[in-house]
């Protein structure tokens, strides 16, 4: 089981993005190998979302870290309307 915390948000005025700040702890069943750890959604109006580990770096689409960020990382509308 998965338990999902939200964090924080980051607003970066100049690139017009959010990053939206998760930290993600247990087990998923069927995905091996992930270890948990603090996500980030980067939303931005000139792309889709871009899931990034603690350090900012995009996640590889394909791995263990992207199947369960992208699963339980969700964004609100009351996070996004959080100032």
């Amino acid at each position: 089981m998965i338990t999902v915390k939200y964090l924080s948000k980051d607003n970066d005025w100049q690139d017009g993005s959010t990053t939206y700040w998760f930290e993600l702890t247990g087990t998923e069943y069927g995905v091996s190998g992930f270890a948990g750890g603090v996500f980030g959604v980067v939303e931005s109006g000139d792309y889709d979302a871009v899931f990034v580990d603690a350090d900012n770096y995009p996640i590889a689409d394909s791995g263990s870290d992207a199947i369960v960020a992208k699963k339980y990382c969700i964004v609100t509308d009351a996070m996004r309307l959080d100032f």
